[in-house]
């Protein structure tokens, strides 16, 4: 390597260094282009692996734990009307899935609890999922419910879902949702203006009159006599 190609190096790395100063001293606004590409890949990256590591918690807690619901201490039955449908729901097809039936119930239950307390906080995402896995659940109920109590089933499933979505969507107002009116307000049409009309004054300065002059008259034979040179 000569010592062109050694001062170019160089000289590549002390720009490189100037842009991230530049990033940390001005923020992000004034940054490269290379460097908010750079930061925007790394932070992609890192979010999979985020998401990817949860998934994997969630498996594991789901094959770990049973995750029932206490239907056991439920007096009224109504736990047990909308948790039995989905149990039975999930069971009916998972059964060539790599995933046991108790491991999809866990994930379904952590998504749920998941999206409820994120939407209490008004993360958009969570409460995106939140109605996803709400029209989910109510669709199980209704599935695996015998067709003569499915009215019910999903009556009251759907009950549930509205209750809790207070909670999971406060303070969203649909006002935020719709588009702002335009009002298009025509005026009328104005007359055209009249054509602007100049008028040219002259000003002289007033002139005093001054002292009479003799008038000459012209010179008649016949009633005058003939000038003398005396």
């Amino acid at each position: 390597m000569t010592k062109d190609h050694l001062y170019t190096a160089l000289g590549w790395l002390h720009d490189r260094a100037h842009d991230l100063s530049t990033l940390v001293n001005q923020g992000w606004r004034p940054a490269p282009l290379w460097v908010k590409t750079t930061a925007g890949l790394c932070g992609a990256a890192l979010a999979l692996l985020a998401i990817s590591g949860t998934g994997d918690l969630l498996i594991q807690a789901g094959r770990a734990l049973p995750w029932t619901l206490p239907t056991a201490k439920d007096p009224t039955g109504l736990l047990a009307t909308l948790d039995t449908p989905i149990r039975r729901y999930l069971a009916a097809h998972t059964r060539t899935l790599p995933a046991s039936a108790t491991t999809v119930y866990a994930t379904w239950q952590a998504t749920g609890l998941l999206a409820l307390v994120l939407g209490w906080f008004g993360v958009t995402a969570a409460r995106a999922t939140w109605l996803l896995w709400g029209a989910a659940t109510v669709a199980m109920t209704a599935a695996a419910t015998p067709a003569s109590d499915r009215p019910v089933a999903a009556t009251l499933a759907l009950l549930a879902w509205t209750i809790l979505s207070m909670l999971a969507l406060r303070g969203l107002s649909l006002r935020r949702l719709l588009p702002p009116r335009t009002v298009h307000v025509q005026a009328p049409a104005a007359a055209p203006a009249p054509a602007p009309q100049i008028t040219a004054h002259l000003h002289l300065p007033e002139q005093k009159p001054g002292p009479a002059r003799a008038v000459l008259k012209p010179y008649d034979p016949d009633k005058q006599p003939p000038p003398t040179w005396n």
